[in-house]
């Protein structure tokens, strides 16, 4: 019984970053002027840490729905950043959007891509253990689940208080 969560961080990635570039084609297919690119307001850290764990946890969990909701929020997720990437290069902001959305977009996208992986790899182990008519280890399934649901948790974290600290500061 191998949790190979590597194989499923490459398949997150390539429907998140599909989807971005799908993103950037919408743009170029149907262009709305979003106008400036800023942050409106100072968000508490910790409401950043409830609103992205809260969608890592819908991530995690997605297995329940075959990873029916884990794709739909990756390529949802991928295609506004995409639209929203274009949309910048176009106006001349790419530099200021890029600037207000990679501090916290590096811990930030791999905590969902790696949140998705996780519910990609346990749709993958049930499966299989179902198909071969072996038993279902939940011991051995819910402490690698727990062990990368932690580092989901820390880069979200993570992500919050920089959102929260830094973005507002590059935005002004």
């Amino acid at each position: 019984m191998i949790f190979n969560i590597k194989k499923y961080l490459i398949v997150s990635s390539a429907i998140y970053f599909g989807s971005l570039l799908l993103g950037c084609l919408l743009y170029i297919t149907v262009p709305f002027n979003l106008g400036k690119i800023k942050v409106v307001n100072q968000t508490a850290w910790f409401e950043y840490v409830m609103h992205n764990g809260s969608l890592n946890l819908v991530l995690i969990f997605g297995f329940l729905t075959f990873c029916v909701v884990s794709v739909v929020l990756l390529l949802f997720n991928g295609v506004i950043i995409g639209y929203m990437v274009a949309h910048a290069a176009k106006y001349g902001m790419f530099l200021k959007f890029f600037f207000l959305l990679a501090p916290h977009g590096i811990a930030e996208i791999p905590a969902m891509l790696l949140a998705s992986s996780i519910s990609f790899t346990t749709l993958s182990y049930l499966r299989k253990q179902l198909r071969q008519r072996q038993k279902i280890s939940f011991k051995y399934l819910s402490l690698n689940v727990f062990k990368y649901s932690v580092i989901v948790a820390i880069l979200t974290l993570i992500a919050g208080i920089i959102e929260s600290n830094v973005t507002i500061n590059i935005s002004s």
